[in-house]
């Protein structure tokens, strides 16, 4: 992990995260010890929602394929929606309660827009 740290150029570590599925965070990082036996994964005891890994915070993101790790500054990500967001509303499936269904849709994509700001670790089995 400290490898992965310090790829990232000076600089883009202030706003850093690490990305990664959920599964490589409970089976491949979570029980990760320090030479000295500490956890290098935190739990924020004022929030339980935020988790950090060397004081980084991680983001939980599904579609990361298991086993890879990104770390950086996603500020440096840029999303490109060319067709703008179609927003659609329904009456009829609420109808008998009231309620009123708002659906939104995207076709986005994107990409990293400063390379160096972005590291990329894959675990082997």
């Amino acid at each position: 992990m400290l490898r992965l740290i310090s790829l990232l150029r000076r600089g883009y570590s202030n706003g850093a995260k690490f990305a990664m599925s959920s599964h490589t965070l409970y089976n491949r990082v979570y029980r990760t010890k320090t030479n000295d036996g500490a956890f290098i994964f935190t739990q924020d005891n004022q929030n339980d929602t935020i988790m950090r890994l060397f004081g980084f915070p991680i983001v939980i993101d599904d579609f990361i394929p298991d086993d890879t790790i990104l770390f950086g500054n996603f500020k440096y990500y840029g999303v490109n929606i060319p067709q703008g967001i179609a927003i659609e509303v329904s009456r009829e499936s609420g109808f008998t309660s009231g309620l009123i269904d708002y659906r939104a849709m995207a076709i986005a994509d994107g990409k990293p827009l400063i390379g160096e700001a972005f590291a990329k670790l894959e675990i082997s089995a």
